[in-house]
């Protein structure tokens, strides 16, 4: 179905002056275009609702001199330090993101400092240690802030899943897969124990044989 057909024609949307209707879009979602030329004098042609939504708001220029302007300022754009902040926004604010349900979509948010100061940012993280490091946050549920946050590798980061199981043993709290490593046992072996009812001392300590396969319950 088209959407509405609306005069545009004369309307300003950022940087965007419509120019006139330029017809319907091909596909399974047919849409209303329209011709329009930006400030810097480039004509592009837009969707209609990208438009009204104001997702699109210049013929790309506008981005251009704001990267521009954050490369002259600090010298990090486009570098892996950069990409991690802007994709940390991305995952709490744009709703569009793969990953906004987990973030966002969770209340998870970013402290006002760094929301659109980069030079706060780094000034707090430090520039990014290797390709294989991200942003963690030390409680899963909070947000990204300085107190909250830490440059850690994949494995650290899964670590700190929210999905883990943590168990206390002999005054220490480990993740499952921790002490599974640590004790030489497959940790599939034992998670079914655990979730069978075994003792925490037990699921540790008995040896791993046939006739005590987790799945038999333990009282």
């Amino acid at each position: 179905m088209v959407a509405k057909a609306l005069d545009l024609k004369g309307q300003q949307y950022g940087f965007l002056s419509v120019v006139n209707f330029a017809g319907i879009s091909n596909g399974s979602r047919p849409e209303r275009l329209w011709l329009c030329k930006c400030k810097c004098g480039a004509e592009i042609i837009v969707r209609q609702n990208n438009l009204r939504s104001k997702h699109t708001k210049s013929c790309g220029c506008h981005m251009r001199e704001i990267s521009a302007t954050i490369n002259k300022k600090h010298g990090y754009a486009r570098t892996p330090t950069y990409i991690a902040w802007s994709n940390m926004k991305s995952r709490c604010f744009n709703k569009n993101d793969k990953n906004y349900l987990n973030y966002g979509g969770r209340g998870i948010t970013v402290c006002a400092k760094w929301l659109n100061n980069f030079q706060a940012f780094i000034d707090d993280m430090g520039e990014k240690p290797g390709k294989n490091y991200s942003i963690e946050r030390i409680d899963v549920n909070g947000n990204y802030e300085p107190s909250n946050c830490k440059w850690a590798t994949t494995a650290e980061q899964n670590r700190n899943y929210r999905r883990n199981v943590y168990i206390e043993y002999n005054g220490r709290t480990q993740c499952l897969k921790d002490w599974a490593v640590e004790l030489g046992m497959c940790p599939s072996v034992l998670r079914y124990r655990i979730r069978a009812g075994w003792s925490v001392g037990n699921a540790f300590n008995i040896p791993v044989t046939l006739k005590n396969k987790p799945a038999h319950r333990q009282q």
